[in-house]
């Protein structure tokens, strides 16, 4: 096969340039899917759904102790988020910018950098990923828990979650 490389300095552009493409669409899919990829694990038993439900009400109560938002304070952690989003996707474009770079050195004899190095920023990259979507889901969540509606669908999901576990629950019989 031709077309198929053969040198890690193609393959770390490729990676590269998939990296950057895919970053911002699949930082949008982490915060959207995280509490629905959490509630779908939880169905997988009755006592992960019952610890799910618990974790849920907690937080329920937690977030409704403190008062709702004004809408200025609403629109300023509104705009924190968006400045935090920014910096965190400056950070990530400078790393896979950095590691495409010098992915593109390592088949470059003069220069010879080595291809663990590249690995290992490789490696950092993902954990950086890890933290800014953790990062991100916080910042989402503090901004649609402090408003009333992100109240009611927290209550919804545990309303449903609470309908799935009935559904799930045996029914008691008589003369067991």
């Amino acid at each position: 096969m031709r077309w198929w490389p053969h040198d890690v300095g193609t393959w770390s552009l490729y990676i590269g340039i998939a990296a950057l493409l895919l970053a911002f669409p699949l930082g949008i899919a982490s915060n959207l899917m995280a509490p629905k990829v959490q509630n779908w694990w939880a169905l997988r038993s009755i006592a992960s759904l019952k610890k799910r439900i618990e974790k849920l009400e907690k937080r329920l109560a937690e977030v409704e102790a403190t008062p709702l938002y004004s809408n200025f304070e609403w629109v300023a952690m509104r705009g924190i988020a968006r400045i935090g989003w920014l910096v965190l996707s400056t950070e990530e474009l400078f790393l896979i910018i950095v590691i495409a770079v010098l992915g593109s050195l390592t088949t470059d004899a003069a220069v010879g950098i080595p291809r663990s190095m590249v690995l290992i920023l490789l490696l950092g990259y993902g954990g950086l990923m890890f933290k800014h979507t953790m990062a991100r889901q916080m910042f989402h969540e503090a901004v649609i828990e402090g408003t009333e509606r992100g109240r009611a669908e927290m209550r919804a999901t545990i309303a449903k979650l609470k309908e799935q576990l009935a559904e799930k629950e045996p029914a008691p019989r008589a003369f067991q």
